[in-house]
């Protein structure tokens, strides 16, 4: 490192400089690791808190700098991402298309990000970390105009943000699919114990169905079948009818049609 960091000053150094003074304090610095590390060290010896030392990491991460090709600027959301210069300058509400690709790169490439370690493993595919690409994509899918969310699970294995792997869900059957397990439980999920039988209670997440309560078993084995069975027709009913009404994907609709619940 050519040049140290004096967080013992009033404004906790890179945390109050504006962007051409990150990009002067990189290359003093010998690069964004250096500084990096350098802020892990100050938070370790009690000069920055937890808070403030991800605050100044995520602003070495995020600097903007620009690409030869004059086509880009960089934004360094974990260091992978490319927007287009004139998305740079003109953005004021920004589009649904730019929050799921950013959060995209977040979850995959930024630790400190609260649901990282869900996300262990998980990567994004080459073309897409441009996010003009991206944007092709994304407008031309079944939801792109309807707020939907972008999910990899469903036609992937969980593990790449791919043009194959990915569709655009609607919120609610979004959240249908996710299989619950709490490791913590003795009893399967959706199965509680009610005296020496066992009830198996669902919550679908909508207005008019809340914590049903299907019914009274012998078996917890019984009551997790029963649950489900009423998740799987459920999921298959609400996938129907979006389908009918032309607002979703062809290839999600065949895999939630044949969607298993554990």
């Amino acid at each position: 490192m050519d040049y140290k960091i004096d967080f013992g000053v009033g404004n906790f150094g890179v945390n109050t400089l504006n962007g051409y003074g990150i990009k002067a304090l990189i290359d003093l610095c010998g690069g964004e690791q250096a500084i990096i590390e350098q802020i892990s060290n100050a938070q370790h010896n009690g000069l920055l808190d937890r808070r403030r030392a991800d605050s100044c990491k995520n602003r070495i991460r995020n600097i903007q700098s620009f690409v030869y090709n004059g086509k880009y600027k960089r934004i360094k959301i974990c260091g992978v991402g490319l927007i287009p210069v004139d998305f740079i300058e003109k953005r004021g509400c920004l589009p649904r298309t730019y929050i799921s690709w950013r959060q995209m790169l977040t979850r995959c490439y930024n630790p400190s990000e609260r649901v990282a370690k869900y996300y262990i493993g998980c990567d994004v595919y080459n073309e897409w970390l441009d996010y003009s690409v991206f944007k092709l994509w994304y407008d031309s899918q079944v939801g792109c105009d309807l707020q939907y969310e972008l999910d990899k699970d469903l036609l992937g294995s969980g593990k790449l943000y791919s043009p194959e792997n990915c569709c655009l869900l609607p919120h609610s059957l979004n959240s249908m699919i996710v299989n619950r397990t709490h490791k913590e439980r003795e009893l399967p999920t959706g199965v509680y114990k009610n005296g020496k039988k066992f009830i198996t209670r669902v919550c679908t997440g909508t207005h008019d169905i809340k914590n049903t309560i299907l019914g009274t078993y012998n078996t917890p084995e019984e009551a997790h079948d029963a649950y489900c069975r009423f998740r799987e027709n459920h999921i298959r009913e609400t996938a129907q009818s979006y389908y009918d009404k032309g607002e979703l994907d062809e290839r999600a609709y065949r895999k939630l049609m044949e969607f298993k619940v554990i």
